[in-house]
């Protein structure tokens, strides 16, 4: 599906890392760390929503995460964070860090669950309209991804 997404973009790339190491569970710390390993000397970022963000905290290695990633985070309408929310669970240093990664731009009412539950529902991805989004949008369809199994007449 992200290669469906970013198609030909300059500067995009799908990378299939985290089906490669098969973890189970999954940190994303550990898979960072293994893309490091791969690509040394490259720039690692990793893109996250402001939901995301606020409960960054509760994450597997949470803090190594933090403090050896630079973390960029998508601001959503109504979740973005602010200092007083992250330190409920960080450092001051850590929230400056955290806050310095805020994206600014325009906000586009999408995420990955909103995506799920969409499908679940059999909504249509509205909220966004573009031919990357339709290519998503039918692959997901025809591979009957996140739809919700109905057993037993319930």
């Amino acid at each position: 599906m992200v290669k469906l997404l970013i198609g030909n973009r300059p500067g995009l790339e799908a990378c299939d890392i985290e089906e490669r190491l098969a973890l189970s569970p999954s940190y994303t710390c550990e898979v960072l760390a293994a893309l490091r390993r791969e690509r040394p000397g490259e720039r690692i970022q990793l893109l996250i929503g402001g939901d995301s963000l606020l409960a960054l905290h509760t994450w597997g290695h949470a803090e190594e995460l933090v403090g050896e990633y630079e973390i960029l985070t998508y601001p959503r309408r109504g979740e973005t964070p602010d200092a007083a929310a992250l330190a409920l669970h960080w450092p001051p240093r850590t929230v400056r860090k955290l806050l310095a990664g805020l994206l600014p731009g325009e906000f586009f009412e999408i995420s990955s669950t909103n995506i799920r539950n969409g499908v679940a529902k059999q909504d249509k991805m509205r909220h966004i309209n573009s031919e990357a989004t339709e290519r998503v949008e039918e692959y997901i369809r025809q591979h009957h991804l996140y739809e919700k199994r109905i057993l037993n007449g319930k």
